[in-house]
């Protein structure tokens, strides 16, 4: 009995062994499938740009808010607490955007919606929802960013922080509406250009401390038909040294935005994108030792 016991112990250790190294060497090819995806091809589905307009009927400009109107518009932040404890126009509401529709009383206000200025997407949807359920509703143009670059007095804060940084995905979301002006400062025959065709090369060179860099990009701003509504959006690979950048840029009244950690987190993120969209990169089929 006991060398019988003795044999099973040890066949169930040899078929628990061999089935450890077939899930090994299955992990290994689909490893391996994901890493040999052919990026210029695999992605360029998510590299193309569908251009948008944004409807300037649903639009405030910040320099149109004086003291003599400010008490006319009920201003609604729809960012997080923890921003809106940071600065915010004084008298706002902090009301997430997807909980103003149910602020019924509400609806007999002007009422202008903001955030950093970064963001419009989500926002231009919920206000023609809004619009449709009976509010009067506009978007701030430029956000708060924007109301602190034009130097109004109407933000209570401690330290006017500006929120610069835009993430990988929110890029993703704004990059088809026309307002943004995409800046890479890679050259122009650099490895990730491929990610952002749609982008203007502008090389930043530390050594000169970006002088030629400023007047390139006043260039590119003065191309633009309506430019008072442009939003600015700098990066290169690795999401470095943007601050030398933004401070040689101080003096520009434009909403300026930097790519958080760059074009290779940006890859990373198309990359991911294309694996949910299409199972059949991952491998399906059996491994060859199954």
């Amino acid at each position: 009995m006991i060398r019988y016991l003795s044999c099973l112990a040890q066949r169930s250790l040899l078929i628990f062994s061999v089935f450890s190294i077939i899930m090994l060497l299955c992990n290994n090819v689909f490893a391996e499938d994901s890493q040999n995806i052919n990026t210029d091809k695999d992605l360029s589905i998510f590299l193309a740009r569908q251009i948008k307009q944004l409807d300037l009927k649903n639009l405030i400009l910040p320099e149109k808010i004086t003291k003599d109107n400010i008490t006319d518009y009920t201003f609604i932040d729809v960012r997080s607490k923890e921003k809106f404890d940071e600065n915010h126009i004084l008298n706002s509401l902090n009301i997430p955007l997807n909980q103003i529709k149910t602020k019924s009383f509400l609806k007999s206000n002007k009422i202008l919606i903001y955030n950093d200025g970064d963001v419009y997407y989500p926002i231009i949807e919920e206000v023609e929802r809004l619009k449709s359920q009976g509010f009067n509703v506009w978007i701030l143009t430029g956000g708060l960013n924007k109301v602190i670059i034009s130097g109004h007095s109407f933000i209570k804060s401690d330290n006017n922080k500006i929120n610069n940084k835009i993430p990988v995905d929110v890029f993703f979301t704004e990059k088809d509406f026309s307002h943004w002006l995409f800046i890479n400062t890679e050259t122009i025959n650099d490895k990730n250009n491929f990610l952002v065709p749609y982008s203007v090369s502008i090389p930043f060179d530390v050594k000169n401390e970006g002088q030629l860099f400023a007047t390139k990009l006043s260039d590119e701003i003065l191309k633009i038909k309506d430019s008072s509504i442009i939003n600015i959006l700098i990066f290169n690979n690795d999401g470095k040294n943007y601050e030398q950048i933004d401070k040689t840029l101080s003096n520009f009244k434009y909403n300026i935005f930097y790519l958080n950690e760059g074009l290779e987190e940006y890859k990373n993120f198309l990359l991911n994108q294309q694996l949910l969209q299409n199972p059949k990169t991952q491998k399906n089929e059996p491994c060859r030792e199954c």
